[in-house]
């Protein structure tokens, strides 16, 4: 085996034995921000497995977070401060050197809705039915 088949088989290894990072466009748009975006993501995704009411606490790891989604320490601080400045995440301090967190899933769900107010406005009137529609159907062969 040559050294460029090590290398294509090294890269194919590192491509199949990392789990694919998921982010939640709606929060791209929320936030203003793809890593603020990502950030909550996986925040949301870790605590989806909680009985949750209006918010829930995770602990996370600075270093777990960037081993998963890549998102540096420094990154990392400044996703959490603007999530915190929606009132969308607070810290609920530390256990030793790893942080825990509140995310307010009664908040994000209110300004996602708030998002889509005018989306929704304007399927109630009726201005993207018609349209989008008629833009899935194949032309009809007259």
């Amino acid at each position: 085996m040559t050294d460029e088949n090590y290398l294509q088989s090294a890269m194919l290894l590192d491509l199949v034995g990392q789990a694919p990072i998921t982010i939640n466009r709606a929060f791209v748009d929320l936030t203003g921000n793809v890593l603020a975006a990502l950030w909550l993501s996986y925040a949301v995704e870790k605590g989806l497995d909680r009985d949750n009411g209006p918010s829930f606490v995770l602990e996370l790891s600075a270093s777990d977070v960037e081993r998963d989604t890549g998102i540096t320490r420094a990154q990392q601080q400044t996703c959490r401060r603007t999530l915190a400045a929606m009132g969308l995440l607070t810290e609920e301090g530390c256990k030793g050197r790893t942080l825990m967190y509140r995310v307010h899933l009664d908040r994000l769900m209110e300004q996602l809705q708030k998002q889509a107010l005018p989306l929704a406005a304007a399927m109630a009137k009726g201005d993207l039915g018609i349209e989008l529609a008629a833009a899935d159907r194949p032309a009809s062969p007259d």
